[in-house]
């Protein structure tokens, strides 16, 4: 799903799996991927990355979590 918010919310029950990218650095706005129950998920890949060509380096994970309780 591609889209905002809300949709990621209507969206996450039915997930089974998450392909997220989390960056380590604060870019503001006032959307973000809602919270979700980390106990039921599993993190099952990580692609660690570092932005090297930005003013400020940053880090940044490509991410896979995996739907544990069904």
């Amino acid at each position: 799903v591609i889209g905002g918010e809300t949709l990621y919310r209507e969206a996450l029950p039915r997930a089974d799996l998450l392909y997220l990218t989390e960056i380590d650095r604060d870019f503001g706005g006032d959307a973000r991927f809602p919270d979700f129950d980390r106990a039921r998920w599993r993190e099952s890949a990580r692609d660690d990355r570092t932005a090297l060509d930005e003013p400020d380096a940053f880090t940044y994970h490509f991410v896979v979590y995996e739907r544990t309780d069904r």
